[in-house]
């Protein structure tokens, strides 16, 4: 089933705030879905987004295909400090890519990856959480029983390929946050952007007070 517009919208733009905030710095079924409707939105290499036109903004509630994983969204936590997650919703990454930036896009993080990651199974989520009485955007990044270091390493070429210009190039410092190891782009004297793997996913965690983070990373996996 399509998720509602407004979601993917925010799903879309939460992407473009991960690949923005961070400075200097043959496809397989998504879990919990069906092979059918999951491949149904891929095409042959070269030519994956054939099915899926480059969104308009613009236009008032398009029909927009998304396949959701299960899994994925399971893996968020349903408060963080004391606050329900909002807009949690989950997509395959070349759906979100080919509505967002169209083929040649596609191509482009293809070649980036190198054969890294599978893109074809590669799901991506994303919520937002009230913390401190601020927003942040967290979001995931899934390949099904694959390594998610791969994932960290790609980061960049992911996120490059939604924004104007590659973000998460420059190598991360490592950090500890609530007991969990992490990779850290500072921003600001008060923000920074963070990255952690935790199985088979990548949560990734958007211009981030050192507070927000505490209480994020406490409630992830």
């Amino acid at each position: 089933m399509p998720l509602h517009f407004r979601l993917t919208v925010f799903l879309l733009l939460a992407l473009v705030v991960v690949a923005c905030d961070a400075t200097g710095v043959d496809g397989s079924p998504a879990p919990g879905s069906s092979a059918d409707s999951a491949n149904a939105t891929i095409g042959p290499p070269g030519a994956e987004c054939i099915a899926l036109p480059t969104i308009n903004r613009d236009q008032e509630d398009p029909a927009v295909p998304l396949t959701p994983d299960a899994v994925l969204e399971r893996k968020f936590p349903a408060t963080i400090d004391g606050q329900p997650l909002q807009d949690l919703a989950s997509g395959r990454w070349h759906e979100l890519e080919c509505l967002l930036s169209g083929q040649q896009a596609y191509d482009a993080t293809r070649a980036s990856v190198n054969g890294s990651i599978d893109l074809g199974s590669l799901t991506v989520a994303s919520a937002q959480a009230t913390i401190d009485g601020l927003p942040v955007s967290i979001t995931a990044f899934r390949t099904p029983g694959e390594d998610a270091p791969a994932l960290l390493d790609a980061l960049g070429a992911l996120s490059g390929s939604i924004s104007d210009s590659p973000r998460f190039a420059d190598s991360p410092q490592p950090a500890s946050v609530a007991g969990k190891q992490v990779s850290l782009w500072p921003l600001d004297q008060v923000r920074s952007s963070y990255a952690y793997v935790s199985g088979d996913t990548l949560f990734v965690v958007a211009g981030a007070t050192d507070s927000q983070a505490g209480k994020i990373f406490s409630a992830l996996p």
